[in-house]
């Protein structure tokens, strides 16, 4: 099968999934564990480093996923590189390398046509809402930020940067805020989001942190930096 070739959706995606977070699974290929030449980037004994697992390793194991009657599966987090350490792929730094701990293109494209030709089909996760941890809060590099109804100057807090999107500290009166939305899944009005006043000409948000889990209004985690350490994309209605 030609791995560059299009392959149409199925016109029902109804059918077992197999959700899994890569690195967590088989390492297929244990010459990119350490591809970036990094202290701890790799270590299978631990709960917070990279285990190892990659795209090689979970083409070894369509057979067995095939013969429990797995017909997709879903991929957590972005293929697309992180920081070293980050096993969880959900902070991504450049929206337009892959990740080599992960695999190579050739290597994506042969998993992708081998699940093809077994009937199956993927969907990659690619969140790309959050990013890495390369913004801090002008007073605040090593605390937790407090919300800003009128956002915080941001600094970059190392020489690296993010190619396609940029920070800013400019005062706007005239802003388009998101909707927000409670844990209840309705929409708020009010609640302290009619507090907001003007924003900054950023690509981020720049309201401050936010923990995973907490005693705030869950709107809260849409307009701030999640747990405190991923760079959260600018919200809007758009």
């Amino acid at each position: 099968m030609n791995p560059s070739a299009y392959e149409p959706s199925p016109a029902n995606w109804r059918f077992p999934f197999y959700t899994l977070t890569i690195d967590r699974f088989i390492n297929g290929d244990p010459t990119n564990d350490d591809i970036n030449g990094t202290a701890w980037e790799h270590d299978i004994t631990g709960t917070q480093l990279r285990y190892g697992g990659d795209v090689a390793g979970l083409q070894d194991t369509l057979d067995y996923l095939a013969g429990m009657g797995i017909q997709g599966i879903y991929i957590s987090g972005s293929p697309m590189i992180n920081a070293p350490w980050s096993a969880d792929a959900f902070s991504p730094l450049d929206l337009t390398l892959l990740d080599p701990h992960l695999g190579t293109i050739k290597q994506w494209q042969d998993l992708i046509a081998d699940l093809h030709a077994r009937g199956m089909y993927i969907i990659v996760d690619n969140t790309m809402a959050t990013m890495g941890d390369l913004i801090g809060f002008e007073g605040y590099l090593n605390e937790s930020t407090p919300l800003s109804y009128t956002e915080h100057n941001a600094l970059w807090k190392e020489s690296r940067r993010y190619h396609d999107f940029a920070i800013g500290n400019t005062e706007l009166s005239d802003c388009q805020y998101p909707r927000f939305w409670a844990s209840d899944g309705e929409f708020v009005i009010g609640n302290g989001t009619e507090n907001f006043r003007g924003c900054r000409d950023s690509e981020f948000d720049q309201y401050g942190d936010v923990a995973a889990f907490g005693l705030y209004p869950e709107w809260q985690r849409q307009s701030k930096i999640c747990i405190e350490c991923r760079d959260e994309l600018l919200s809007t209605d758009d």
